[in-house]
């Protein structure tokens, strides 16, 4: 080899030294949707309550709304009255059996812009 070889192979010999080591980056967050979550709950409250009861209380309803429709309206109010009245029969036993709907549907609103 010639000298200038070993020149260089001289001056690059040293003490070798190690950077530190990078920190421990934060473990990976989980992306949390509030909307999606409060969305699901809504609907699990919502199935709560009809299963406990709204579904009688919508049949009731639709019952008592065909009634009064076709009285008050003679034959034309029947099929609006039924499903007007199945509607609010819906609602209110879906809320007397579950009282943590309406919480749960405000909760939901909440996070719409």
């Amino acid at each position: 080899m010639s000298v200038l070889a070993i020149a260089a192979l001289g001056v690059a010999t040293g003490t070798a030294h190690a950077d530190p080591a990078p920190p421990d980056q934060p473990p990976a967050v989980q992306y949390v949707d509030a909307r999606q979550d409060a969305y699901d709950n809504m609907v699990r409250q919502i199935e709560q309550g009809w299963f406990n009861g709204g579904a009688m209380n919508a049949q009731i309803g639709a019952g008592v709304g065909a009634a009064v429709g076709c009285v008050l309206f003679l034959f034309v109010g029947c099929l609006p009255g039924a499903a007007i009245g199945g509607a609010i029969g819906a609602a209110t036993g879906i809320g007397n059996a579950n009282p943590a709907v309406q919480p749960a549907i405000f909760d939901f609103v909440e996070t719409l812009y």
